[in-house]
């Protein structure tokens, strides 16, 4: 159960006819106890040995970091049902080398982390876990730069491994269907963690732009249109992608203009230089970061883009992943994996910036 899996790193061309390079890394997960009971941290070690000749940069955001997940990089499941992740989602700038962490040929990293903070482990039963780290870009090596690989949606995976819990108490707080009612009647702003005067004027417009723009994107979907507007960000047309971008954009739009939006003005130190963070399961909450402040209320990377792409997160609106970061990426993820784009965040936020203007 703990033997270590052959992982193969592979770039996805287009419909993945072809493979731009493939390269081979070990990776391990591995429970620190068979069974855990009521009160027990869940913890597990995820090691990552390079086998290769070369060094192999991997994407830091998407690996564990101080013991915590920044993104939800384990598919759990409980007597096989899936288990909702309850950590954060973070938007962010396009990675550049500083964001990557380099493994020398022959190194291992083992890391380890609780997975009860960051998944829904309050139910009895027999636990399964991989880790699954998907994104644009997540490995680079020597390999790949001979080889000019392009537009690469890479997935990092491990061995499975099985454990029993007898059912934690939560470590995050979740948001229920009463207070979701609630806040669907509400409407309007909540600002907490200490918002200056400037900053909640900010939110405001910020709010009050998002809802415009969300609600053109909608517009679009509705009238059944498909322009370049739509391939750019999405890719190729198919009826399913269409629909499940259409949808996404009823919900956000709905969210944003008939229920309560609670802007955070608390930003974790470790994430200070992203734009905003949520919880998926707790809606609307919004963590607002130092990039957020620094961003222009439209616009390319704006505020009120920002506040799409966070609200497409939450899983009452999509639950939407982020696989590639930034315009550029974006653009190649379109090209190269629309299924893919669909569900990265990014993607929904540029199409409702819609700058420049398609």
């Amino acid at each position: 159960m703990n033997k270590a899996t052959n992982l193969l790193l592979s770039a996805v061309v287009g419909s993945m006819s072809s493979l731009a390079y493939a390269h081979t890394l070990d990776v391990t997960v591995t429970p620190l106890n068979q069974s855990y009971g009521e009160g027990s941290d869940v913890k597990v070690e995820l090691s990552i040995t390079n086998n290769g000749q070369g060094d192999v940069e991997v994407l830091d955001w998407y690996l564990i970091n101080h013991n915590k997940l920044q993104k939800n990089a384990f598919t759990v499941t409980v007597d096989g049902e899936a288990v909702a992740y309850t950590g954060p989602i973070i938007k962010r700038p396009a990675p550049t080398a500083q964001d990557y962490m380099t493994l020398s040929a022959g190194q291992t990293i083992t890391q380890t982390v609780d997975l009860s903070s960051f998944y829904d482990m309050t139910r009895e039963g027999t636990y399964s876990v991989q880790f699954n780290a998907t994104a644009l870009d997540l490995i680079k090596s020597e390999e790949q730069v001979k080889l000019q690989a392009e537009d690469q949606v890479q997935t990092l995976s491990s061995n499975g491994v099985s454990f029993w819990v007898e059912g934690v108490h939560p470590k995050i707080a979740t948001i229920n269907e009463s207070e979701l009612d609630i806040a669907e009647l509400r409407g309007g702003i909540s600002y907490v963690g200490n918002c200056s005067n400037s900053q909640k004027s900010q939110i405001s417009t910020a709010v009050s732009a998002a809802r415009s723009m969300s609600g053109s994107a909608y517009n679009y979907y509705q009238a059944g249109s498909v322009t370049s507007r739509y391939t750019t960000w999405f890719g190729s047309y198919s009826s399913g992608r269409y629909n499940t971008v259409k949808g996404h954009f009823q919900k956000i739009t709905d969210a944003l203009q008939n229920r309560t939006v609670t802007a955070d003005c608390y930003c974790e130190g470790s994430l200070s230089n992203a734009y905003a963070y949520v919880y998926p399961n707790q809606p609307y909450r919004i963590h607002l970061c130092n990039a957020f402040w620094a961003a222009p209320t439209t616009g390319t990377d704006s505020k009120a883009g920002t506040l799409i792409h966070e609200m497409s997160h939450f899983t009452v609106n999509g639950g939407t992943d982020d696989i590639a970061y930034g315009q550029y990426n974006a653009r190649r993820l379109a090209q190269s994996s629309p299924n893919q784009a669909v569900n990265n965040a990014d993607s929904h936020e540029y199409f409702a910036e819609n700058s420049p203007r398609l």
